[in-house]
């Protein structure tokens, strides 16, 4: 038995020599090439069973070996591709987007926040021309088909070109000649499929920011028609201009309802319905052709009997 006493290092040393029999080494040795025999014995099966994974999973291909096959799973493309939209602010989802000079709705955000964040008295002309709002749902039109079969035999050029030598020749347009002109030109629009036109309010600046705001809130809910624009702030100009844009000048009954629409919101409309061929056209108030700026007359005239107030 051993004491508790800690011997000197050359007694201890020959102590142990002395106490081990070559039995213990033997049994020592069996024991570690029985252990060595394992861990191979492992080592194998885990070789053998990520063999067996890899078979039935097998690693992908290099990225140079797929991008062949994944290049001709995808489609051609066409060649004019639509630009994409500019973010006016770095929101993490903008209220607007613009495209060229025009400021537009993204109606993925409420339109009180468009609204609020982009106010005519407040985006200047060089920073956009318009600010624009776009009606979510269409309504159909229930005008009747007037799409010719064939063109017609004249063209804006002629229309212009008639007015102006009957003007040089007498100095004098009649008031048959002027409707006969817009006739014609509304003909070669609507056979085009340019039918689009406007109401349009001219709105002091102190007013601008509750007018546009009222505007946007009902062509968004479809109470008006189917777009509207505002100009923005131009220095120069003593009043901002509002659009209240229609699909077809030939659907009066539509016309009819979006002016009686504005009326009932406390607006009133100063001038007749103009076409947008007649903007394209440079068709103004006091133009060379003596030819009329806007039409449907009758129509406003009948709703606003009165004499229109100032916005």
């Amino acid at each position: 038995m051993c004491r508790a006493i800690r011997p000197s290092t050359a007694t201890a040393t020959a102590t142990v020599s002395e106490s081990v029999s070559p039995s213990v080494f033997v049994s020592e040795s069996t024991a570690n090439l029985n252990l060595n025999l394992n861990l191979s014995t492992r080592a194998l099966d885990e070789a053998a069973r990520l063999a067996r994974i890899e078979a039935k999973h097998p690693a992908p291909a290099p990225a140079s070996e797929q991008l062949p096959q994944l290049l001709s799973a995808i489609p051609s493309l066409p060649l004019t591709l639509t630009p994409t939209p500019t973010p006016i602010q770095n929101y993490a989802t903008p209220s607007a987007y613009q495209h060229a000079d025009r400021i537009h709705w993204n109606n993925a955000v409420p339109i009180s926040r468009y609204i609020s964040e982009f106010r005519p008295s407040a985006v200047s002309i060089h920073q956009a021309n318009w600010i624009c709002v776009k009606c979510p749902i269409q309504r159909p039109s229930t005008a009747p088909s007037a799409v010719h079969s064939t063109k017609p035999l004249h063209s804006y050029e002629s229309v212009k070109t008639r007015m102006k030598t009957q003007i040089q020749q007498t100095n004098r347009v009649s008031a048959a000649q002027k409707e006969q002109a817009v006739a014609d030109i509304l003909d070669i629009a609507t056979w085009e499929g340019k039918t689009c036109g406007k109401w349009m309010l001219f709105v002091y600046p102190r007013n601008v920011d509750y007018v546009w705001g009222q505007i946007c809130a009902a062509v968004v809910e479809g109470r008006l028609g189917w777009s509207a624009k505002v100009a923005t702030l131009d220095p120069k100009a003593n009043t901002f201009l509002i659009c209240v844009y229609c699909q077809d000048f030939n659907d009066v009954i539509e016309l009819e309802r979006v002016l009686r629409e504005m009326k009932s919101m406390g607006f009133n409309v100063t001038s007749g319905f103009k076409p947008d061929i007649f903007t394209e056209l440079g068709i103004y108030n006091n133009n060379e052709w003596r030819i009329p700026a806007t039409i449907h007359e009758k129509i406003l005239r009948k709703i606003f009997s009165t004499a229109p107030e100032e916005l």
